[in-house]
């Protein structure tokens, strides 16, 4: 004969299943909070974004005193303009993320301060992914070809070189080294310390920082108190020093001039332009270039480039210049690293550069002599398309307005991008292929 189960039998039977299973889901919670942490708090950056933004050209839309705003035109010449928009704000530095899934930029749009915000153009969604005090700039992400490049960027903030999480949103100071870091080659002062002291020599504070090949040195620009700017290379591999501890090389001053611009290949060579040429080393200037007792200037412009895999080679010059009659800038290397784009103009009485036109030469010893130009006129701010086959550029166009137009390598198919209203700047074409 069966005998029925008690009542407070089923009872706890019941409970305990129900515990059980609460556990169960306590655990996966955990194990999901887990697995948010482990990829970073940031989903959206880190899973979505545009689907397609090949020929996108993003750029900055200045309103005068309605202030300057990030926006991007699509190949069909549709213009879009980032959200959530404060007028009278600065938007500015623009940059696509390698993928080109998103755009990023600094803006003062919320507070005072200069954050990075990003902005996914498709869903037309701006996030505010920085926070402090220290105002940031020239977000800059690479170098090309880096597996990992989509993870963070160098920016420069309080004259330092940050580098920029783009998952958890931190910071972490590079250049200079601080405390914690392999010091320098040397065994006098403390971590950091002798980095400082090597600095100090260079500059003040740092404006622009890119990544070379793999992540192997940092090319940067710093400004001397004298408002000169010198061009730096810091290697970013420890060496083993003679007493075995892991340093970083010292910096090196590759050149130095009242400006310095310049752009990193994808095969890691650096072409840089110089506008009034200054010696790296005030104290250290060689004999030959000592004439009756004054340092005399082997040019006053020029455009140059090296290799910071192979310093044996030096620094080589594609194109000098002995006055102010003709100068260069704003120097870009093709994706194939081959050639260069380059603004060819002339230097003020006023100090202010004035471009004549933009210029295309191949990356070796004279290769201005091979230069040819690509469009004549106050052209500034090249880019290129991710496969070449387009420059985009900012002119005067016909209606006197700072216009975004695109061109082929060969100067042919010119035309007006921005429609012919409105005044623009730092035109990027979308890196997506």
């Amino acid at each position: 004969m069966r005998q029925d189960r008690p009542p407070q039998a089923a009872t706890n039977k019941k409970l305990a299943i129900r515990f059980a299973i609460g556990l169960l889901i306590i655990a996966l919670l955990i194990l999901g909070y887990q697995w948010i942490r482990g990829v970073g708090d940031d989903l959206t950056g880190r899973f979505g974004g545009a689907k397609d933004t090949k020929g996108w050209i993003a750029a900055i839309e200045m309103r005068g005193d309605k202030g300057h705003q990030a926006v991007a035109f699509k190949p069909d010449g549709a213009k879009i303009v980032s959200p959530d928009f404060r007028e009278g704000a600065e938007d500015q530095g623009i940059a696509w993320r390698p993928d080109g899934k998103f755009l990023f930029f600094s803006s003062d749009r919320t507070v005072a301060t200069l954050d990075i915000y990003r902005w996914e153009p498709e869903a037309n969604r701006v996030d505010r992914v920085s926070y402090g005090s220290r105002g940031k700039t020239n977000l800059a992400f690479g170098p090309p070809g880096y597996t990992q490049g989509n993870e963070s960027a160098l920016m420069t903030a309080g004259g330092f070189v940050l580098e920029f999480d783009s998952k958890d949103k931190s910071t972490r100071q590079l250049l200079p080294p601080a405390a914690g870091e392999p010091a320098v080659g040397g065994s006098e002062g403390g971590v950091g310390t002798q980095f400082d002291r090597l600095y100090e020599r260079l500059g003040k504070s740092f404006r622009e920082a890119k990544w070379t090949r793999d992540r192997r040195h940092i090319v940067a620009t710093m400004v001397r108190e004298s408002g000169e700017q010198v061009l730096v290379l810091q290697g970013m591999t420890p060496v083993k020093a003679a007493d075995g501890s892991m340093r970083f090389p010292p910096p090196v001053a590759v050149a130095a001039g009242e400006r310095i611009e310049f752009d990193v290949a994808a095969d890691g060579k650096v072409v840089f332009t110089t506008q009034g040429f200054e010696f790296p080393d005030p104290q250290a200037i060689p004999p030959e270039f000592i004439v009756n007792g004054a340092a005399k200037a082997p040019y006053r412009h020029a455009i140059s480039f090296f290799d910071p895999d192979d310093p044996s080679k030096g620094v080589r010059n594609l194109g000098i210049s002995p006055d102010d009659g003709t100068c260069f800038g704003q120097p870009r290397i093709s994706p194939d690293s081959s050639a260069v784009l380059f603004l060819a103009g002339m230097l003020l009485e006023s100090g202010e550069f004035a471009p004549q036109g933009l210029v295309l030469a191949p990356v070796e010893d004279r290769g201005v002599e091979k230069a040819r130009p690509v469009t004549r006129g106050d052209v500034r701010e090249p880019d290129w398309s991710p496969d070449a086959s387009l420059i985009a550029f900012v002119k005067r166009g016909p209606k006197g307005n700072r216009a975004i137009f695109t061109v082929r390598p060969d100067g042919e198919g010119e035309k007006e991008v921005s429609a012919g209203v409105g005044d623009y700047g730092s035109p990027k074409f979308s890196p997506m292929k």
